[in-house]
């Protein structure tokens, strides 16, 4: 379903969503915090079991794996 939304995205909101992180610090934090260092996630923040699962999927796909390494 990640990869079907980011297909629709037109180049524009492309380059929205890979530059916002230099502009909006807590979206970056909230992003090195759930794939680099998931286990430093406050329980609160999880939500419910299907977020938590889709979470941790994303933590299992290769692309994390490089981004845990270079954080």
């Amino acid at each position: 379903m990640v990869e079907q939304l980011w297909a629709s995205q037109s180049f524009i909101e492309r380059m929205d969503i890979i530059f916002d992180p230099a502009v909006f610090a807590e979206r970056a934090m909230l992003l090195n915090l759930a794939v680099a260092r998931p286990q430093d996630l406050p329980p609160v923040i999880m939500g419910d079991d299907q977020i938590a699962d889709f979470v941790f999927k994303l933590n299992g796909r290769w692309h994390a794996k490089i981004y845990r390494l270079i954080s």
